[in-house]
């Protein structure tokens, strides 16, 4: 298909799109869990007169674990794992394998970190230009040495002489926290009563930036790499300085990250992937152990979600395994979008990693020169994520391309997705119901006779449907008339919002009528509505039709039944979120806790050629996340307006998108609020996506 030909369908279809869509997709409140399952999301709608149900109607195939980190097998025994034990505050538990069965892990490779760091005197001097990936403090009696961990592994020494920081109520602590070190390892910060003192590794120059009594120690990095530190307190709000010292002005702190339930504790540095957060928490109890009475008092590490976690690593510190520490377990980073990197802290300390809400649990780093009972130590990690890959190998320029991060928009973390070249690199999304090529020249014509998958608009008033056994038919629209809207602007009657949830029907708009087609009987049911209003209609039930009063009207309007009844409703619809000034466009895609649709975006959005790019917005309950899709001029392949629909959610936390571009059309899969990207379908010949169920 020419990119013209492809142009002007995308515009037909861009036609039947309104600049605000208000009216979105149904409420979805059905109770079903979905793990990677095709399914219809149950819509309820609250009606004067009718209520109308969604059904479940087709399923693809098993929530299959991901591949684990790069490892290397360190014996030949039975490897441990965490152990599952029921849930604490809605959050599912697992216990972390005990200090004696650390050392039987499998190793991580490629991470970033060396197997062994050595906290030892008597390191070399660290030289100039050197990238940090880790920074360690030990500290006894008093702050004593300090260790810089370059990228090549080795264990070098800072001459800081700084003395310890002492609070309000004179307890001291030592002048590196677990923020010291800056994400890309040029800077740390050393905290002093009344400053923050920057190191420049690069440039092997110290940096004094004055603060007021007690910031200090509360100062974090920021994403941008700026050194954020509160005015008064954390309750008084956050300023921010370059690490060169220059004032940047105020900012909102970082966002939280809290403990399931009110009478726990969190503790230490919260790290982030995209919208997933980590953090060391206190957990009040009691909480489930396998083969055992509940248990109080736990330490425990959170993984996943925006501000609350998705799972649990517990750590038992009693019996034979009392050698971990109080707090043992804070954070280090992120491995990759779904492995976070935490420190196991005891006599025989380790860097561990867990494949979050998994039994699977990986070594990383022995921690080794310091003298348990006499020392202790605190830590600080540059960002690693990226350093380790899934398939065995180390990060390269080979890797499977995927989204990049893009800073925040309206709060909400942004990803870019890759271009719509690298689209064609991306991995094939594991058990797919839809098939790998959807060819709509390959249309066949007659009855169809089952439900379909896919609906899809082409050339003037073509349609065509994919089945549920992979056909792809073409649709006999000979009773349609070509329409305009109320501008006078041509469309298609093809809808986005058109196909039935259970897949047996398909509606087309006309100019006063919607025309209903049965797949499975091949009848037609007209259903006459006033002028122009059937633009706005939408499925409300398994044969209902919602149409509103007026066009861009939220809830008022008329349910129409294919027995030919027809009743006042008022419906609740589902709103995706959005900033002020965006354009939200294209159906609305719920499921129980998740909601998609696409937007134009005011801006501005920082990394792509465009400020304003086209996006899906998306929600899992409480977590918001952009996926930005970058026009692309100036290159060869150029996503036009309206390139990018949300379609259908595949599980609780992937979203089913078409992308258009000048080299054609693609359905992809996205792990939402993370920078994993899919390859469904590729879609061939002369036609649009309309709806995929």
């Amino acid at each position: 298909m020419s990119e013209q030909r492809l142009q002007d369908l995308l515009e037909e279809r861009v036609a039947d799109l309104p600049p605000v869509d208000l009216v979105g997709g149904a409420l979805a409140r059905a109770s079903d869990v979905r793990r990677r399952r095709w399914t219809v999301a149950g819509v309820v709608v609250a009606v004067v007169a009718v209520v109308g149900a969604g059904t479940v109607v087709a399923t693809g195939g098993g929530d299959e674990p991901a591949p684990p980190p790069a490892t290397s097998p360190t014996n030949t025994g039975p490897v441990p794992v965490a152990e599952r034990a029921g849930s604490y505050g809605g959050v599912p538990v697992w216990w972390a394998p005990s200090t004696e069965d650390e050392e039987a892990l499998p190793e991580v490779v490629g991470s970033g970190l060396p197997a062994e760091i050595d906290l030892s005197a008597g390191a070399p001097p660290v030289p100039a230009g050197v990238r940090a990936v880790a920074l360690f403090q030990v500290w006894g009696d008093e702050p004593g040495r300090v260790v810089v961990v370059g990228a090549d592994g080795t264990s070098y020494s800072l001459d800081v002489g700084f003395p310890p920081v002492t609070d309000e109520g004179g307890n001291e602590s030592p002048p590196v926290t677990a923020e010291s070190l800056s994400p890309d390892g040029r800077y740390a910060f050393f905290a002093q009563d009344r400053s923050l003192e920057v190191y420049d590794f690069e440039q092997a120059v110290f940096t004094k930036i004055d603060m007021r009594p007690g910031a200090a120690p509360n100062a974090y990095w920021t994403d941008d790499g700026l050194l954020s530190a509160p005015v008064l307190s954390s309750d008084s709000g956050w300023f921010d300085h370059a690490p060169t010292g220059e004032p940047v002005g105020a900012s909102d702190g970082q966002v939280g990250y809290r403990a399931p339930k009110s009478g726990d504790d969190a503790y230490g540095p919260v790290a982030r992937t995209g919208s997933d957060g980590a953090r060391g928490m206190f957990l009040e109890g009691p909480v489930d152990v396998p083969d055992a009475p509940p248990a109080s008092a736990v330490d425990a590490l959170g993984g996943g979600g925006l501000n609350r976690p998705e799972a649990l690593l517990a750590f038992a510190r009693s019996g034979t395994d009392a050698g971990r520490w109080l707090q043992c377990c804070p954070p280090v980073g992120w491995l990759d979008a779904d492995t976070v990197l935490f420190e196991s802290r005891h006599a025989e300390a380790r860097i561990l990693a867990w494949r979050v809400g998994t039994a699977d649990v990986f070594r990383v780093s022995d921690i080794r020169g310091w003298t348990p009972g006499e020392e202790s130590y605190v830590g600080s990690f540059a960002d690693l994520a990226g350093a380790a890959q899934p398939d065995g190998s180390d990060a390269s320029d080979d890797a499977a391309p995927q989204a990049t991060p893009g800073g925040t928009y309206a709060g909400a973390p942004v990803w870019w997705a890759p271009s719509p070249a690298d689209e064609a690199d991306l991995p094939l999304l594991p058990d797919s119901p839809l098939p790998a090529e959807i060819d709509l020249s390959t249309a066949t014509g007659g009855e169809i006779g089952q439900p379909v998958l896919g609906l899809f608009g082409g050339r003037r008033n073509e349609a065509f449907v994919l089945t549920v056994t992979g056909r792809v038919v073409r649709v006999d629209t000979s009773r349609l008339e070509r329409v305009a809207d109320e501008g006078g602007n041509v469309r298609s009657p093809v809808s986005s919002y058109g196909l039935s949830p259970d897949g047996r029907y398909a509606f087309f708009i006309q100019e006063s009528s919607l025309e209903v087609r049965d797949f499975l009987t091949g009848e037609w049911t007209t259903i006459d509505t006033p002028d122009w209003l059937a633009e706005g209609a939408r499925w409300s039930g398994e044969d209902e039709i919602w149409v509103p009063i007026r066009l861009g009207e939220s809830s008022a309007g008329t349910i129409y039944g294919l027995d030919g009844e027809a009743v006042a409703a008022d419906v609740d619809w589902v709103q995706p979120w959005s900033a002020p000034g965006d354009q939200p466009f294209g159906p609305t895609v719920s499921a129980p806790d998740s909601v998609a649709q696409a937007a134009f975006l005011r801006g501005p959005v920082r990394g792509g050629t465009v400020s304003n790019p086209q996006a899906i917005v998306a929600s899992l309950g409480t977590d918001r996340s952009v996926l930005a899709l970058d026009f692309g001029a100036g290159t060869r392949d150029v996503r036009p307006k309206g390139c990018c629909l949300a379609l259908s959610w595949i599980d609780d936390d992937t979203l089913l998108l078409s992308s258009a571009s000048d080299s054609g059309q693609r359905l992809l899969a996205w792990d939402v609020g993370t920078s994993r990207l899919f390859r469904v379908s590729e879609v061939l010949g002369e036609g649009w996506v309309a709806a995929i169920r």
